[in-house]
């Protein structure tokens, strides 16, 4: 699961439901451009969230920094690296690869297992 400057609060209402059903294992991911230095990035966002996911769902939580211009091809890769069963990812924001656009769906190879749930950000 992405997380930028804020607590995902749609993504967490999503996960407090898979939590429910089972012990999914969650990984947690922030951004860091090429430069080391963070790119959307909130400490204080991450942290929220994993002590909320480790205190309430009591699931297993990890979380990495992974590099990379574009926040999609990014996800994917960290996705395939850690094989991954779903990724949970806001629409537009953080499903579009490259400059053209294309979908994250439209970007994995069709032996891949890896489902993506796109959950609609809250309005601010």
């Amino acid at each position: 699961m992405p997380i930028t400057d804020h607590l995902p609060l749609q993504k967490m209402h999503t996960l407090a439901i898979l939590c429910r059903k089972g012990r999914p294992a969650i990984h947690l991911i922030a951004f860091s451009n090429n430069n080391s230095e963070p790119s959307e990035f909130s400490a204080t966002a991450l942290l929220q969230a994993y002590q909320k996911l480790k205190s309430t769902y009591h699931c297993p939580v990890e979380y990495s920094v992974v590099n990379g211009a574009n926040k999609a091809k990014a996800i994917l890769q960290y996705a395939e690296k850690i094989k991954a069963d779903f990724l949970l990812v806001y629409p537009e924001k953080e499903t579009r690869v490259g400059w053209t656009g294309t979908k994250i769906c439209d970007v994995l190879p069709s032996f891949s297992k890896v489902q993506v749930l796109a959950v609609q950000p809250a309005s601010y």
